[in-house]
């Protein structure tokens, strides 16, 4: 891979994961020792987000130009494509429930949200004060934050907010976050290069530091069953997969 890799998404159901970078490629590995690449496919331009449906099935890319699409996640083959803003699609996720709505952040600091059903824009969310980064639904599908944390959410990747303000280090940036199912352990990836655990919620900075990726962390997702922790690097364009060992009683 070329250029820095920052979309990283984790299959609901499968021990596999997808990654989108710079080099407009859309890939998709096996979480295995051997961590094979199992397809890939060329996009028409550098991509930084990717997230799957709830069943698997559907996969969407945000690309650098402001467009996106939702492919077959077992072909690759497109389904739909949207082009709405001019800057990068900085993150994209499905709603928790049956996956009906799709919302897209952009640097253009707007959240679109999509009908997959009908493929129509039903919805624009406008008050952000500066480009989005991060974005989850609430468990019951029906509510998407930037950056937030006073609802029950179905997946937590925001580096702000109460429950995770012990996680940023001295002179460095926090890239991304990664709540374990199990909301026991919160994963994070920094400029240092650095992964950290982290116990949720994380409102003291007691945290165990991995080190492996040779440049910044950009991006970090929990496996579907959470005995994996997935990692990508800008700079190193590299994926680590971090087995999870859990302690016997």
């Amino acid at each position: 891979m070329e250029g820095e890799v920052w979309g990283l998404a984790a299959h609901p159901l499968l021990p596999v994961c997808a990654t989108v970078s710079d080099d407009k490629t859309l890939r998709i590995w096996e979480l295995s020792s051997n961590h094979r690449m199992v397809a890939v496919r060329k996009l028409k331009k550098g991509g930084r987000c990717c997230a799957f449906s709830p069943d698997g099935k559907a996969l969407a890319v945000g690309l650098n130009d402001g467009s996106f699409l939702v492919v077959n996640a077992d072909t690759l083959e497109d389904m739909v494509t949207f082009h709405h803003r001019r800057d990068l699609i900085s993150d994209i996720r499905f709603s928790q429930d049956v996956g009906k709505y799709l919302a897209v952040a952009s640097h253009d600091s707007f959240v679109d949200i999509y009908n997959v059903l009908t493929s129509k824009r039903v919805g624009v969310c406008k008050a952000a004060g500066s480009y989005i980064t991060h974005i989850d639904w609430d468990a019951r599908g029906v509510s998407v934050c930037d950056q937030f944390e006073k609802l029950d959410w179905s997946t937590w990747t925001s580096v702000l907010g109460p429950t995770c303000e012990g996680i940023w280090p001295a002179l460095s940036f926090v890239n991304a976050a990664s709540l374990s199912k199990d909301r026991k352990l919160l994963a994070t990836g920094d400029d240092f290069g650095f992964l950290k655990l982290f116990g949720f919620p994380s409102r003291f900075a007691k945290f165990k530091k991995y080190v492996g990726h040779s440049t910044n962390v950009t991006n970090v997702r929990w496996s579907n069953d959470d005995s994996v922790l997935l990692s990508v690097g800008g700079g190193d364009t590299a994926g680590f997969l971090w087995f999870r060992v859990v302690d016997p009683l």
